[in-house]
């Protein structure tokens, strides 16, 4: 066995084909880059820098004929507004300092279980990820709704799902919330949170909220192609962080979970995992 190299204090590499599936990520690591080994990350890592010409060819259409703006004019239509739908408030959050919210965040996996309050739950979910009514964007006549996060070229692809447990006024369950009516659709998929994070440390049974982000890939590949992966997980980092924030200034605990069942997840919720996917979750409540 022949020591290869040292990347950092933490992790040696050695030469050993004996076996590529079994042992340590520093071993898997070491087969993946000797090309022992295939990995999906690095493969498309790898080929991230080959844009192809019809990838060209949408962003230039895309940034040039105004389709998104026309398309996000008319998404408040995707929406259903019936019985099942609970109308959230709209209520701006309290002047905290934004200093102390980014000291004061912090990931928390215990919970109290104490019922969180209609308002506080409304303020959440609305200044996380509603629509931005004091900013609008007009291309070419069309005034077209921003949110309270950043979108690669304003397709938003990601859908925010709720499974809501020990919230005031709303009974437990999954929603699917709705931004440009500031609701929440309740839907009759039972969700097995038990299953979905099963062997995770999260306090599952005293949580208030948990946060599931479906993207639809169309949304996104349509304009950029093999770009759209890369788009797709920032934006989900940026709508969890913006959450983790509003979530601290009103004193509501968080933490995101990547370790969890996608494939439960995603039967439970009747996604069909090629175009429509469940790519993160982030758990939150009162802290314990």
């Amino acid at each position: 066995m022949i020591n290869k190299g040292k990347f950092n204090a933490y992790s040696v590499l050695f030469s050993s084909n004996r076996n590529v599936t079994n042992g340590t990520n520093e071993q898997t690591y070491k087969n993946v880059i000797s090309g022992t080994l295939e990995s999906e990350t690095f493969n498309y890592l790898l080929n991230f820098n080959a844009i192809r010409l019809n990838d060209v060819k949408s962003i230039n259409r895309f940034n040039h004929s105004g389709i998104i703006a026309e398309q996000n004019s008319i998404r408040n239509l995707e929406e259903i507004i019936n019985d099942n739908a609970i109308k959230l408030e709209k209520i701006k959050l309290n002047n905290a300092s934004l200093k102390e919210v980014l000291k004061n965040r912090k990931s928390v996996r215990d919970y109290s279980g104490e019922e969180l309050s209609f308002k506080n739950f409304s303020q959440l979910i609305y200044n996380s990820f509603g629509i931005n009514d004091a900013r609008t964007i007009k291309i070419d006549d069309i005034n077209v709704p921003t949110r309270f996060y950043a979108s690669g070229g304003g397709l938003y692809p990601v859908e925010i799902y709720l499974y809501i447990r020990s919230v005031e006024n709303i009974k437990n369950g999954l929603y699917l919330y709705q931004p440009y009516s500031n609701s929440i659709l309740k839907k009759n998929n039972e969700l097995e949170l038990d299953k979905i994070l099963e062997n995770n440390v999260i306090d599952y049974k005293n949580l208030n909220v948990a946060i599931l982000f479906k993207v639809d890939m169309n949304r996104a590949y349509i304009k950029y192609g093999e770009l759209s992966l890369l788009n797709i997980f920032v934006e989900i980092g940026l709508m969890s962080q913006t959450y983790n924030l509003v979530g601290t200034s009103l004193g509501i605990r968080s933490c995101d979970i990547a370790g969890f069942s996608k494939k439960i997840a995603e039967k439970n919720m009747n996604i069909d995992g090629i175009n429509s996917h469940i790519l993160y979750m982030v758990a939150s409540g009162r802290e314990k």
